[in-house]
């Protein structure tokens, strides 16, 4: 019954292990994705700014 239990432990701490890395690459991607907005937002408005300067 022992070997049992520490071959569910060991799988269960993979599975978590896993779901931690998806959990990063998907806050990463959505950091990345929000910082790429801001920066094409930024670029749009000093864009339009200029021209209503002009």
């Amino acid at each position: 019954m022992q070997i049992y239990n520490d071959r569910h432990h060991a799988r269960a701490q993979a599975g978590h292990a896993e779901m931690d890395a998806v959990a990063w690459i998907g806050l990463g991607l959505s950091l990345l994705g929000l910082a790429a907005f801001g920066a094409y937002t930024a670029f749009f408005l000093a864009g339009f700014i200029s021209d209503l300067m002009a």
